[in-house]
């Protein structure tokens, strides 16, 4: 069997992915602002700013379709792989077979949804630091779940799993020793710490805001 170049393989995927995260901003940003609609960020520019920006495009109807299509296809694989992670846990820690730990994740899924929904309707109406159901989850993943959970990875992988990952990654593909390097100098120092500051930062906005309201 052909080794791939796993070196290479990451660093397209890093200019790539990186490009297209800019050309997304240098698209969608100045039509928001050119709209005159603020520039906010998670569900209020996907479900609020942009379908009004689609509205003043020539041929906006197909460009939103195509959107919100890509959208749906993006949450799909990530859903996926987010849910199979899950039901892998629950096979795991409980040791259930696949269609029960499905079934469990499923359920919990169910009891999620429902409360967002409940939010939105206004049959439960509770409000948590001036947020809904929704508007709590998206804040705490965007702002502290997302760096803390990437943090505690990079730091396990970099100090716990590092051997038995270098020594799979060896077996089907070209790695050469300074990518091993490059990887464990970015686990291990890198990522935490730029996460870190990330946090802290995100922390002192958060709380610097509730006290100067106060």
């Amino acid at each position: 069997m052909k080794k791939e170049n796993l070196f290479q393989s990451v660093k397209n995927i890093e200019i790539f992915d990186t490009l297209a995260a800019i050309l997304s901003a240098v698209i969608i940003i100045p039509a928001v602002f050119a709209a005159g609609l603020p520039p906010t960020s998670g569900p209020g520019l996907t479900f609020i700013s942009l379908p009004v920006v689609f509205q003043q495009l020539s041929g906006g109807q197909f460009w939103s379709i195509a959107f919100y299509l890509l959208l749906t296809l993006a949450t799909i694989t990530s859903t996926i792989s987010i849910y199979e992670a899950l039901t892998n846990l629950f096979m795991d820690k409980f040791k259930l077979n696949r269609f029960n730990a499905v079934l469990m994740v499923m359920v919990i899924t169910l009891i999620g949804f429902t409360a967002v929904a409940a939010s939105f309707s206004g049959i439960w109406d509770i409000k948590i630091l001036g947020r809904n159901i929704f508007e709590l989850f998206d804040w705490l993943s965007s702002t502290f779940t997302a760096a803390i959970v990437s943090m505690t990875i990079a730091l396990f992988v970099g100090y716990s799993a590092m051997k038995a990952i270098i020594h799979n990654i060896h077996r089907s593909a070209v790695v050469t020793s300074g990518f091993t390097r490059y990887f464990l100098v970015t686990l291990r120092v890198l990522a935490p710490l730029s996460l870190g500051l990330l946090l802290l930062l995100a922390m002192y906005n958060t709380f610097s805001a509730y006290l100067f309201q106060n």
